[in-house]
């Protein structure tokens, strides 16, 4: 299994996948991750973007970081400052 370019395909939405990213000046680094797309995960209010039509708030489409350590937060957004590069299946992840 080989790391898949995020110019070349974009990760199955809302699926935990690997995620390569890369800071400037810095060596690429991998976390679990996924790609949400736009009005498909429920957040909090206080952050998330709203839709009037179903009056529910949603997660900005974008990659999010899986936080495995932490009770209060499970996904955190990736930000440009170290965006991802590519992605690629969790080896064994269907088992």
């Amino acid at each position: 299994m080989a790391f898949i370019s995020i110019t070349d395909q974009h990760p199955p939405a809302n699926k935990p996948v690997l995620l390569k990213q890369q800071r400037e000046n810095y060596k690429p680094f991998v976390v679990v991750g996924q790609f949400i797309e736009k009005g498909t995960v429920e957040s909090y209010e206080d952050w998330a973007e709203y839709d009037e039509e179903r009056d529910e708030h949603y997660c900005p489409e974008g990659f999010y970081e899986r936080l495995m350590n932490w009770d209060e937060y499970e996904w955190i957004a990736i930000s440009d400052y170290a965006p991802v590069i590519a992605w690629m299946e969790i080896p064994g992840g269907d088992e």
